[in-house]
């Protein structure tokens, strides 16, 4: 993957207060891409909509994401379908979701998390108020 990339798009979002949807589907970005990316997530105040469908996003990734989902409060809505995120990266998604009250909608078609990821995520939705579509 092109680590300067989301680097650069990182720093941007950091600053940004306008763009509220960012289609990153079939961009290649990987776990280290993912890592810049969620960094920016924590501080974004703009964003509401992130698609990161086929970017070989695995559980690393997925760690990354779920540490900015702790702070972020502004995105609604996650695209990570078609990705390689096992059940210990949906396992870490759905601890994040028991705290992120603004994500009302994740998408996780096609990837690897298997019934114990599975399981993970519905003990989320328990206490998860928010997410309306999974």
């Amino acid at each position: 993957s092109n680590d300067f990339v989301p680097k650069l798009l990182g720093s941007a979002l950091k600053l940004n207060r306008t763009l509220v949807e960012l289609n990153l589907s079939h961009n290649a970005i990987e776990d280290k891409g993912i890592g810049e990316l969620a960094e920016a997530l924590k501080e974004s105040k703009g964003l509401r909509v992130l698609n990161l469908t086929d970017n070989n996003v695995g559980d690393l990734g997925a760690r990354y994401l779920s540490e900015s989902l702790w702070e972020n409060d502004t995105l609604n809505v996650l695209n990570l379908k078609y990705n390689s995120i096992g059940y210990t990266g949906a396992f870490r998604i759905a601890r994040s979701l028991q705290i992120n009250q603004t994500l009302t909608e994740l998408s996780f078609d096609s990837n690897n998390i298997e019934d114990e990821g599975a399981d993970h995520l519905a003990e989320a939705l328990k206490v998860n108020e928010t997410l309306l579509k999974l």
